[in-house]
């Protein structure tokens, strides 16, 4: 299922994952809370990790840890930004793949691509900005279109997303676990009322 060449999870690399979590992260589903994961035993971190191991040889999490609880925060300009909150289970998990899919990321970024690590807002807009400067310094004629994108990711078609994954080698093992977590069933939360949307087919 895609996780022949990435290595098998320990207790050792689950712990290291887990210290990365903050202490005061909000709490998905699970209600796993960070503060006393990183109170694990070694023996129960081992324990844990072969069950980590056993979904990825399967390629699917447990049932019903899939769904996400959206919480609204408020913007400044006014209206509200859903925030998803993923179970603690699958974001350790995310921890933990970090790395070795962070190694596909650098070996895919393409010279035109700015939503690369390390990257920012303002460093794309001032290497844009040197570039102007230079083609006005060699005589050039420059043309720029800025496009204000709304609600990117609900602009995602999930079928187009896995084709392109697969297309660029993606490893199939993190991208079908990935899809199952982001299409999982949603329910909204506002205050302390609950409320559990249609299964989404468009945005992650």
């Amino acid at each position: 299922y895609g996780f022949t060449d990435m290595k098998t999870i320990t207790g050792k690399i689950l712990f290291e994952a887990i210290k990365k979590l903050k202490n005061n992260t909000a709490l998905g589903i699970d209600l796993w809370e960070v503060q006393y994961l990183k109170q694990m035993s070694y023996e129960v971190c081992e324990q844990l990790a072969m069950f980590y191991n056993l979904c990825e040889q399967e390629a699917r999490w447990p049932r019903h840890l899939l769904i996400n609880i959206i919480i609204l925060m408020g913007k400044p300009t006014g209206g509200t930004r859903p925030i998803a909150l993923m179970p603690m289970f699958y974001r350790i998990w995310t921890k933990v793949r970090k790395p070795e899919l962070d190694h596909w990321c650098l070996g895919n970024k393409g010279p035109w691509d700015a939503a690369v690590a390390g990257s920012s807002a303002l460093r794309s807009a001032l290497l844009t900005l040197l570039g102007d400067e230079i083609s006005a310094l060699n005589n050039e004629e420059v043309l720029k279109i800025l496009w204000d994108l709304e609600k990117f990711y609900d602009t995602i078609n999930i079928s187009l997303l896995i084709d392109r994954a697969i297309s660029l080698n993606y490893p199939i093992g993190p991208l079908a676990l990935g899809i199952q977590m982001h299409m999982a069933p949603r329910c909204i939360k506002a205050y302390d009322h609950y409320v559990v949307v249609q299964q989404p087919n468009m945005s992650i």
